[in-house]
């Protein structure tokens, strides 16, 4: 059996509070803390996919800076297909925590929380590794203003 290559996108969405903050969605069916993210649509570049998905699943408006990570990994589908995917992770600066708006019924909650917390609650360690690195990528971005 082939496998099936998916391509999707995502951000690591900060507030610029003191510590920023991190916005995280709670799936609905399988209690997971995520970052928003989802697959490309055609003819979408990862960036552009990006931003879509923030908006379409935090309510959230933002732009992406710096590419900050790609995920590689693989897993089973619930029909047994082996699939290939590849999230790649952005940084979406927000001057202030602004009002976060889960997408219903995908996601049951969505909330700011410290980089501590995310380490915390987020379900998968990529997702940690983004966050951390997003977090370095502020950091530096500070420092140079």
């Amino acid at each position: 059996m082939d496998r099936l290559s998916l391509v999707s996108a995502g951000a690591v969405v900060l507030a610029a509070t003191d510590p920023p903050q991190v916005a995280l969605l709670r799936h609905a069916t399988a209690a997971e803390w995520r970052l928003p993210k989802g697959k490309l649509d055609p003819g979408e570049t990862p960036r552009e996919a990006a931003v879509r998905e923030v908006r379409e699943e935090t309510g959230l408006v933002v732009t992406v800076s710096e590419e900050i990570g790609r995920s590689d990994y693989d897993y089973e589908d619930k029909h047994g297909r082996a699939i290939g995917k590849t999230v790649w992770f952005f940084l979406a600066r927000l001057p202030e925590a602004e009002k976060l708006t889960p997408e219903q019924p995908t996601f049951d909650e969505a909330r700011w929380v410290s980089p501590r917390e995310a380490e915390t609650l987020l379900t998968w360690d990529n997702e940690r590794d983004m966050v951390r690195q997003a977090l370095t990528v502020w950091a530096e971005k500070k420092a140079e203003a």
